[in-house]
């Protein structure tokens, strides 16, 4: 359009309009900036939410007693069945084997290792395993490793970066208001990326302390650790689920058992 020598008005609306946009000094940044304060506040929100979620959910693991009580059992069971072998007698397991817990069973059963120790821990009283919003919230940890929210937040400081940049673009035209109109977004931005930066630090170090506290070392550790408690803890409460579906069922039949019975003649 730029490279066109005749009259304006020659041109067709659209091309008219890109021209006189073309003039305008930093248009590409005021549209990003523009673009962006429409949308930063759900953006803010949505990361927020996330990060609080990936902090409630290492602190959680830490310091729930059933998820320690379950990994001791694991390990117990796992250094009977591996006997006086060099698999035996070991300290502790990687997390990685909590998946074989849940696959491993004798050959002519129907439980797993897994099954058996999640049934005697329920029935007597040692796990409840009730509904957590937090198990819920592992999901969250597994489709969205922490790298990812680290690059929502690179998104949002290219956004804080259009809006300095759109600033610096105004003209001398007493028409352009565009510092007037970005002015006021600017100090609620650099505060929002100041708090999701201490809070997705927070999150790390959450992160960090529960690989540690788990024997494990977080530089050899996946991000696919919230993916392997995931599908842990779904088995664990399917688990709980089959057993006391089992009690109800029994309870159910000695009811009818018991209302069957012949009742003792009066002679």
């Amino acid at each position: 359009v730029k490279e066109f020598e005749g009259e304006p008005s020659q041109l067709a609306n659209a091309d008219n309009f890109v021209l006189e946009i073309a003039n305008v000094p930093g248009y590409l940044e005021r549209l990003q900036a523009m673009k962006f304060v429409t949308f930063y506040p759900e953006m803010v929100e949505e990361v927020e939410i996330k990060v609080d979620k990936f902090i409630n959910i290492w602190k959680f693991f830490k310091e729930f007693k059933e998820f320690h009580i379950i990994l001791e059992y694991i390990l117990a069971c796992g250094n009977y069945l591996n006997g006086t072998s060099t698999r035996g007698g070991m300290y502790g397991f990687k997390l990685d084997s909590l998946e074989k817990a849940a696959e491993l069973k004798p050959s002519a059963g129907k439980k797993t290792l897994l099954h058996y120790i999640i049934e005697k821990l329920y029935t007597e009283g040692k796990i409840s395993l009730e509904d957590r919003e937090v198990f819920e919230d592992l999901d969250i940890a597994a489709r969205i490793p922490i790298s990812q929210l680290n690059t929502d937040l690179a998104d949002i400081k290219k956004g804080e970066k259009y809006i300095t940049m759109a600033i610096a673009k105004n003209s001398s035209d007493p028409n352009d208001n565009i510092a007037f109109k970005m002015n006021p977004h600017l100090p609620i931005v650099q505060e929002n990326v100041k708090n999701l930066e201490e809070k997705l630090a927070k999150a790390d170090s959450e992160y960090q302390e529960f690989i540690k506290f788990i024997g494990e070392n977080p530089k050899e550790t996946s991000e696919k650790i919230a993916e392997k408690l995931q599908k842990f803890f779904f088995n664990c409460q399917k688990y709980r689920n089959e057993i006391e579906k089992s009690k109800i069922e029994d309870e159910k039949k000695k009811l009818k058992e018991s209302m069957n019975k012949p009742k003792p003649s009066s002679n």
